[in-house]
């Protein structure tokens, strides 16, 4: 595993790897809920939020995603087809390097630096716009 995320509640972790599979545990009991494949390369940064309501994943495939963990957690669908994320953009075009993830469930922040020097700001309930995200300039400030 190369990235890991625990719910407040301790109740369930999510581990990524290096294939772009995610795994997602019963933190009591240790059990295996299920795992995927999630992205295309290695996974970077993973965050519940506050609520653990929805799983965030970044990746070196440059995409962020978000997993509602009501779906992955449903034991009908896990026999079904693979999961898909509820919201999947890919503004960044290097790898993504951080992940900040608000209070607040669906209504949370999600912050997502990368490699190209892009910041993303979006919220889990709504894609980010065009104007959500901005190179950073040399000096480490916004909008050079």
């Amino acid at each position: 595993l190369v990235a890991i995320a625990a719910t407040a509640d301790g109740a369930h972790i999510a581990g990524g790897a290096e294939s772009g599979r995610i795994y997602l545990w019963e933190a009591c009991s240790g059990a295996m809920l299920r795992s995927w494949e999630g992205h295309y390369r290695t996974l970077t940064h993973m965050a519940f939020t506050d609520d653990g309501s929805h799983l965030v994943t970044c990746s070196e495939d440059s995409l962020v995603r978000v997993w509602s963990c009501g779906l992955l957690l449903d034991y009908n669908a896990m026999s079904s087809l693979p999961p898909t994320p509820t919201s999947s953009w890919g503004y960044h075009t290097l790898p993504v390097t951080g992940l900040a993830v608000g209070i607040g469930g669906v209504a949370a922040y999600i912050c997502t630096v990368s490699s190209d020097r892009s910041l993303v700001v979006a919220q889990i309930a709504s894609e980010p716009t065009a104007a959500a995200h901005s190179s950073m300039g040399r000096s480490g400030s916004a909008g050079g």
